[in-house]
């Protein structure tokens, strides 16, 4: 057998680097021991054997029934992501790319726990105090139920919890952290792992249901370091999802045991640390009526918010051999099929200009019923006509320059009509669903080439 000092990880036969982490520590270890069989059938070396449990396994019919209560931190944002807030003895995994401000909201968490007369233990391995100290008074933070320590021994922080016994308790960060009794370097899936196994354990077994939240890097992938045992020891995955060309970010729930996973907390950043925008319509709409060629509304779904989002087109003639196609905060996959669909089936000849496509801050559109507001913007440019003032554009295009409906038009029929929209364009087949919107004037196509009649 050969095993990756690093990881742990264990292979048949030797590799030249190891496939969970990458490491070429390869080192050939102790010789196995038999197999054990019975009855001529073979069990892998499998010893375990059962065991007499100490107590009785309960009905769920004659248990008592359990009431789910939660701890509103107070940040609503946050605490409508969680379900209502975190409830006792959970372990919340929070993940975002640098300068997002995760340590900012791990800090305002703490503030808001020790507003409740809680004691908040703040262990940070990659900050000094002074740090640390410093992000707290620009936030306005000061309390003596706040303690902070910086370390990356996990012996150490394991002796500050037992001591302190928090109510509510921050590790910045899992991949910083060492233990004494584990093989391998800094950041390694074996210190993560264990620090992960450890501190879960003491918060799960806190008479005091204390909280716990671990702060974890992340890669060049936007996705989690290290492996996924941790996602599923813990019992929620927080994501914080930012852009440098918009000043939105977004909060979302990847696994949520005591709540759902569809909510998304929105926040900016302020003089005060991350501020909640609890109407994100406020940032976007910030004049609607100066309608001018290229520009049209549409609304995106973020989980079950409607937020409205401007797109931008700008089509030129163009003096290159192959004309340029250009797309930000619209997929570019997505804009490519939208300009063929428009060259197919509106002669919009967008083959030989070229195409520019932005959202306001840059914001990324995934929803597929903002097609139809791309469509719109680039015939707009391309026409040379100013869509017609406070109108909203929702439809999916299909292949064949039909625009469908989806489920949840109704919403943002209703959210375009709460901010101010007089006017949506629709496809024919969300007609049924419009039956009680009685305070907007809904226009119907069935297919892109009647978009230059509703500009």
């Amino acid at each position: 057998m050969y095993k990756c000092s690093n990881c742990g990880k264990e292979y048949t036969s030797y590799v030249y680097s190891c496939y969970e982490c990458n490491s070429n520590n390869i080192i050939q270890d102790e010789k196995p021991q038999a197999r054990v069989t019975t009855k001529g059938k073979p069990r892998g070396g499998v010893k375990t054997t059962a065991k007499k449990p100490d107590r009785r396994a309960k009905s769920l019919k004659d248990s008592e029934s359990v009431v789910l209560r939660h701890t509103p931190t107070g940040i609503s944002e946050l605490d409508r992501v969680l379900g209502g807030g975190f409830v006792d003895n959970e372990v919340v995994l929070f993940g975002a790319v640098q300068g997002t401000g995760k340590s900012t909201l791990a800090l305002q968490m703490c503030d808001c726990f020790c507003a409740q007369g809680k004691t908040a233990l703040y262990c940070s391995s990659e900050e000094t105090f002074t740090q640390i100290k410093m992000r707290a008074t620009r936030l306005g933070i000061e309390y003596d139920n706040l303690y902070v320590v910086s370390t990356d021994s996990l012996e150490e922080i394991l002796g500050y919890f037992d001591e302190l016994q928090p109510d509510f308790f921050i590790m910045d960060s899992l991949q910083t952290v060492n233990s004494e009794n584990v093989t391998g370097k800094t950041g390694s899936l074996s210190q993560a792992n264990e620090a992960a196994h450890v501190l879960t354990a003491r918060i799960k077994d806190a008479q005091n249901g204390a909280k716990g939240v671990f702060i974890n890097q992340v890669t060049k992938n936007e996705e989690f370091a290290g492996s996924n045992t941790i996602q599923h020891l813990v019992d929620c995955v927080l994501f914080f999802e930012s852009s440098h060309d918009s000043p939105l970010k977004f909060l979302r729930a990847f696994k949520n045991r005591f709540g759902q996973t569809h909510e998304v907390g929105i926040f900016q950043h302020g003089p005060q640390g991350l501020e909640e925008v609890p109407n994100p319509a406020e940032v976007f709409l910030d004049d609607t009526d100066a309608n001018t060629v290229g520009s049209v509304f549409t609304v995106m779904s973020e989980g079950i918010r409607q937020i409205p989002i401007e797109v931008q087109a700008l089509v030129n003639p163009s003096n290159l051999p192959t004309p340029r196609k250009q797309f930000k905060g619209v997929d570019y996959n997505t804009g490519q099929i939208v300009s063929a669909i428009l060259d197919k089936y509106c002669q919009a000849n967008l083959w030989e200009n070229d195409t520019f496509v932005s959202t306001v801050f840059g914001v990324k559109v995934t929803d597929p019923l903002t097609n139809l507001a791309v469509a719109a913007a680039i015939l707009s440019s391309s026409l040379n006509k100013v869509p017609k003032p406070k109108t909203v554009f929702l439809g999916e295009l299909t292949l064949t320059g039909q625009v469908r409906s989806a489920f949840d038009v109704a919403y943002k029929v209703k959210e375009a009509e709460r901010m101010g929209f007089n006017r949506v364009v629709l496809p024919a087949s969300a007609a049924e669903h419009m039956k009680g919107v009685k305070n907007i004037k809904i226009t119907y196509i069935s297919s892109v080439r009647d978009l230059v009649e509703v500009l």
